[in-house]
Formats: C-alpha cells, structure tokens, sequence
C-alpha cells in the first residue's frame, strides 16, 4: 500500500496530467473551430461575391436591352416624322418668302419657267407659290407648252433646270442660293426641253 504521501503525489502528478491533456484539447477544440469559422466565412464571402456579380450581370443585361429599346423606338419616331413630313403639302411659309425676295430684290432677272407635274395637285399648289414669290421680285414668268413640256419628270422633289450646264443663265445661281437659304433645295438638271440657254426652268414633280 502507498503511503499517504506517495498517493498524494501521484494523485498530484495524475492531475497534472489530467489538467495538461485538458488544455491541450481546449486548445486544439479551439484552433478547429476558429479554421472552421474562417472557412465557413470565406464560403459566405465568396457566395456573396458570385450573388453581387450575378446580380451586376443581369443589371447590365437589363441595360443593354433598356438601351436597344430606347434605341427602336427613337428610329421608329424619326422614321414616322419622315412620312408625315412626306405627306405634309409642301408650302413656302411667310418668313421663308420674305427671305428669298430679299435674297433676289437686288440679283438678275431673267425668264423662268414654271412647270409642275400636271397630274399632281399638290406639286401644282407649290408651284403657284414658288411663282408667286418671283413675280413678286420682278422675275418673268412663261409656262412651257407643246413639245417643249414634259408631261411628267420621271424625277422628285422641286428641280432647277436649265438647257445647258456649261452656259448658266445668270439668274439661275441666284434664284437656286435664295431657296436654299430659306431651306428649299432644288436638284439642279440639264435637260434639252428647255427652249433656249437663257431660261430657268423649275419643275416641281412628286415630293
């Protein structure tokens, strides 16, 4: 049998023991959990950072599509102003007169010839304008007749013409750059049928 002293020291030494393997358990139960917390946080981490960017890409995605829709209908609405504009008649507004008579009060006069396409009404009411406002300026004013007058131009739009390119009449310039600064462009042409290389013609056709 131990003395008392002897169990004293070993039960001493077995505590010992006991309390070492103790901290030593709590010591690693601790270093797990904490590997065990940062992995769990790093899964959380990257979950978080996959939902985000997914999230981003649909945003993009809803963007993009935002974009190309905005896109179709700002064509679809210049394209629609473009038809109404088409089947708008044509007129010569006040300011725009005032513009070319003060444009060509002071440039030479010369015979014009005012044709517009017979079998269109509209092209006719623009050509009663065009001559209104050149009479008005002093220019004189023929209408072509017989051989000399085309029955329709095969073209569109408002023309300015004259018989020969190489030889202008001088009021052919200045009647083309008045129009043109009020905003009405003719397309200039060469054409046989008009009588001599004195005159302008303009013939207004299908717009």
């Amino acid at each position: 049998m131990w003395s008392s002293a002897e169990t004293l020291q070993a039960i001493s030494s077995w505590s010992l023991i006991v309390a070492l393997c103790a901290g030593i358990v709590t010591a690693v139960s601790g270093a797990v959990g904490t590997v065990a917390g940062n992995k769990a946080n790093d899964l959380n981490a990257r979950e978080a950072n996959i939902r985000i960017a997914e999230a981003n890409e649909k945003a993009a995605r809803a963007n993009e599509e935002a974009e190309r829709l905005r896109l179709a209908v700002e064509h679809e609405r210049m394209e629609r102003l473009k038809l109404e504009e088409k089947v708008q008649p044509r007129k010569i507004s006040a300011v725009q007169a005032e513009l070319i008579k003060a444009s060509l009060a002071a440039a030479p006069k010369g015979k014009v010839y005012i044709n517009p396409d017979w079998m269109d009404p509209e092209a006719k009411l623009f050509a009663a304008q065009i001559a209104s406002v050149l009479e008005v300026v002093g220019y004189s004013l023929e209408k072509l007749t017989g051989d000399h007058a085309p029955l329709s131009y095969g073209k569109l739009g408002a023309m300015l013409i004259i018989r020969d390119g190489n030889q202008p009449p001088p009021h052919f310039a200045p009647i083309y750059s008045a129009f043109r600064t009020a905003g009405i462009v003719f397309d200039l042409h060469a054409e046989p049928y008009v009588p001599d290389v004195t005159s302008v013609l303009i013939g207004v056709s299908t717009h």
